[in-house]
């Protein structure tokens, strides 16, 4: 069971997701991003570099009403800017659960006293998503049963999978 990951940046609460998943520390994770735009801001793109220099596969896409598992263990979620939230918020899912790598964050919060912790629910609205990517599909997943129009029977239909989609800039 990994263990929540605490953000060491007001805005680094990408890099403590990427640390949780790679089940390392935040400034080993740190190292896999270009630290001048951490201090500035992280993109989905940019989380997705540093899992893919930490040995994993994701991709990212923006959320459209609960499109897309965001539940999938692995999963990174951005949550949309708020009062509380101004710059937005990342969120890891693991263990069954939220990561928060600023879980006590208040008003007028310092990031020397930020601890992280696990949450049952998302503390905002979900508006990106970064998930890890399938590498090998299993010939149930590529099957798609659908029914046929002149009875009530079933036949599979290879090749027709759901589409994970994504957008890469």
């Amino acid at each position: 069971m990994n263990k929540p990951v605490v953000q060491e940046d007001g805005l680094g609460c990408g890099v403590a997701c990427v640390a949780f998943i790679l089940s390392t520390s935040y400034k080993e994770a740190l190292e896999l991003f270009d630290k001048e735009k951490v201090k500035s801001r992280t993109y989905c793109v940019d989380i997705q570099r540093a899992l893919e220099k930490g040995g994993k596969k994701y991709f990212y896409r923006k959320l459209m009403s609960k499109s897309g598992n965001i539940y999938e263990q692995g999963a990174i979620i951005f949550i949309k800017r708020s009062q509380k939230y101004p710059f937005g918020h990342f969120l890891a899912r693991g263990n069954g659960r939220w990561v928060d790598p600023w879980i006590n964050l208040a008003a007028g919060s310092n990031i020397k006293n930020a601890q992280a912790g696990f949450r049952k629910r998302l503390p905002g609205k979900p508006t990106y998503g970064i998930f890890p990517t399938r590498t090998k599909t299993s010939k149930t997943q590529a099957l798609i049963v659908r029914p046929l129009r002149s009875s009530t029977k079933t036949e599979p239909v290879k090749g027709d999978a759901p589409n994970r989609g994504g957008c890469q800039n």
